[in-house]
């Protein structure tokens, strides 16, 4: 038994087994790069299988398809062991160690094989990484999935164009406060001076100028001395024996005192006419300012209705675009935790081991250690059969198996291997010749039974043809003769004519 797991892992490290039994002193080497191999497509299967399990749960699944991941895992184990089953058999150890410049000869090697190795080291313990952390990705599922969806809406936010919707009503409710002041500042500059107008339309029709008044004193005056003065007329008139000079007396008082109303009257009205006028004036000079207040009010009212009907139409988009928001941000967070676990897991161990503060700066966490630690021993491994392999001493097994190479070379050099393959394309030549000759004379033995087949068939066609010409012919000679009757022309006698012909 332990001899055959021990040609097991030979086989598996790429080692020729004949050769390698003959040195006893490199079997414990290939034993412990096959070991290796095989532990690392061991914890390959293990990574896929896990890797498969978690892809496989959905949501608020708990349990993933194990048959599905078993097989998934069987199929990545083979491929990471192919990988490093390569790796180590295509480095070949030189006898002779040459330098290329500085770089000796194994660094080359090295260097491209740990590249590819870190890219599966990476391959393989990230699946592990997540049973490992399995506890504490779950402390921090709540946190990251309340950044993400933090995060979500304030890109969907941005995206929406919520932002400069929001910028606009701001600036459109701020133009609305604005357009109001200034509409009540007009409102109550147009009351003010309709109400300066009212008052000097009503001062317009009652006089009150001192030229005005003294008019009107004289003619009260003038008024109470003519009644005063028609009274003695009166009362003089009235006696028995009036007398003629109170009576011419008191008639001049009347037309004096007339005179004087009719001239205090005309006073009056040119007052009022001046007082009137200038009222108006003063009402004229007042109309256009009013009009031009109530002109400027009309167009803050009519910006100050498009304002408010923009920023209407403004706050239904966007609480359109809100709605539409939330709906996609619904959306997205249902695809975002009915998505596989794997890389839900993977996203939120990378989170929480990345950590920042408030000012960007990473924070360091023991996680974040542990969990470097697990993917440097994992590129180790992975880098184990190489380095042992460049590392370890030229032994006999390379010995022999570079002396077999020599060996193989000098005789594929040799003229002997040479004139090995001119009898061997000779030969070759020689079968494709006869094959040729012999194909050649079975087509011509077949053209010919054709030709035979043919001209044996047209003698029988060629008989059968002439057989039934040979029949038409006596069947017509064996027919009887044909009577035709013809009238008689005219010059003849009455009696038919009668003409035989035989056909």
């Amino acid at each position: 038994m332990g001899n055959w797991f021990q040609k097991l892992l030979w086989n598996i490290a790429g080692a020729e087994i004949p050769i390698l039994e003959k040195c006893q002193t490199d079997h414990k080497k290939y034993s412990a790069i096959g070991a290796t191999i095989l532990m690392t497509a061991f914890i390959a299967l293990c990574a896929g299988t896990s890797a498969a399990w978690f892809f496989t749960q959905k949501g608020d699944e708990d349990a993933g398809a194990l048959g599905w991941s078993f097989a998934f895992g069987l199929v990545w184990a083979t491929l990471i062991f192919c990988i490093d089953r390569s790796l180590v058999i295509t480095l070949k150890k030189k006898e002779n160690r040459t330098t290329l410049g500085k770089l000796t000869w194994w660094m080359i090697p090295l260097l491209s094989r740990a590249a590819l190795a870190v890219v599966v080291a990476f391959m393989v313990s990230i699946p592990l990484e997540l049973v490992i952390f399995e506890d504490y990705i779950r402390g921090n599922e709540e946190n990251f999935l309340a950044n993400k969806t933090a995060d979500l809406g304030k890109r969907l936010k941005k995206n929406s164009g919520e932002d400069v919707l929001t910028s606009r009503i701001a600036s459109a409710d701020s133009l609305l406060v604005r357009l109001g002041k200034e509409s009540t500042k007009l409102e109550k500059e147009i009351a003010v001076l309709q109400g300066k107008i009212n008052t000097l339309e009503s001062q317009k029709n009652n006089p009150n100028s001192t030229e005005y008044n003294n008019a009107r004193n004289r003619l009260k005056t003038a008024q109470s001395l003519y009644s005063s003065a028609a009274s003695n007329y009166n009362a003089e008139s009235q006696k028995q024996y009036p007398s003629s000079s109170n009576l011419s007396k008191y008639q001049g008082q009347k037309n004096t005192y007339s005179s004087q109303m009719s001239a205090a009257r005309r006073d009056m009205n040119a007052a009022a006419a001046a007082w009137k006028k200038k009222k108006q004036d003063e009402i004229d000079k007042l109309l256009p300012q009013r009009d031009e207040k109530i002109a400027a009010k009309a167009k803050k009212d009519d910006d100050h209705s498009k304002t408010l009907e923009s920023r209407n139409n403004d706050k239904e988009r966007e609480q359109k675009a809100a709605t539409e928001r939330g709906e996609r941000e619904e959306k997205k967070q249902g695809q975002l935790s009915a998505g596989n676990h794997f890389i839900l897991n993977y996203q939120i161990l990378e989170d929480a081991v990345h950590q920042r503060d408030e000012n960007g700066n990473l924070v360091e966490t023991d996680a974040l250690f542990f969990l470097w630690l697990v993917r440097v021993l994992f590129i180790i491994i992975e880098l184990l059969p190489t380095v042992v392999k460049i590392v370890s001493p030229f032994g006999s097994y390379e010995r022999m198996v570079a002396a077999e190479e020599r060996n193989l070379i000098e005789y594929l050099e040799s003229e002997e291997y040479t004139e090995q393959i001119k009898n061997i394309h000779r030969l070759a030549l020689s079968s494709q010749e006869e094959l040729e000759q012999e194909q050649h004379d079975t087509e011509v033995e077949l053209k010919k039974s054709i030709l035979d087949k043919i001209k044996t068939a047209q003698l029988e066609v060629a008989e059968l043809a002439i057989e039934k010409w040979k029949e038409q012919e006596v069947a017509k000679l064996m027919e009887p003769p044909v009577v035709h009757h013809t009238s008689k022309e005219a010059g003849t006698s009455d009696d038919d004519e009668t003409v035989t012909t035989f056909i």
